[in-house]
């Protein structure tokens, strides 16, 4: 919705109409919550991750990653069928449990199967390939247009 101007009392100020009083991300939950979903995440991460590492390393990590992208594939799905601001909270503890679930498996990994002389670049590899989706907003529009000018899809 783009906001219209429209004069203020005096006339001289302009001011936002038709701006609802809390801006809504997917719908029902407010803009301002999305920093105490983003907290709730990270305390279940938190909460987790010690817990989940320590269980790791008497069980054997894949069965440990496997119960994690279960977790995720359900957080998915809930969010997926989200129809209230409660849903979404619970979407993303379970994203939270995902991530407490899996990152410290990925590192714990590639620590155990890494050569000691090239655990240094394996965890670089590791981290560029984990952040370059950071910059696919960024980079990707660039990145497509250029290509399809080259290489035409149909």
């Amino acid at each position: 919705m783009k906001p219209e101007r429209q004069p203020d009392a005096s006339g001289e100020k302009w001011r936002l109409k038709s701006i609802p009083q809390t801006i809504w991300a997917l719908g029902f939950v407010s803009m301002f919550m999305v920093p105490a979903l983003m907290v709730l995440m990270n305390v279940v991460t938190s909460l987790t991750a010690y817990p989940v590492e320590r269980l790791s390393d008497r069980i054997g990590r894949t069965g440990m990653m496997a119960v994690g992208l279960v977790v995720l594939i359900a957080s998915d799905l809930i969010f997926a069928v989200a129809n209230g601001g409660w849903a979404v909270a619970a979407g993303t503890a379970l994203w939270g449990l995902h991530m407490g679930l899996t990152q410290g498996l990925l590192s714990a990994m590639i620590a155990d199967n890494a050569r000691q002389d090239l655990r240094g670049t394996a965890f670089g590899i590791f981290s560029l390939a984990s952040g370059w989706p950071a910059f696919s907003p960024v980079l990707s529009p660039a990145g497509c247009g250029k290509a399809s000018q080259h290489q035409p899809l149909s």
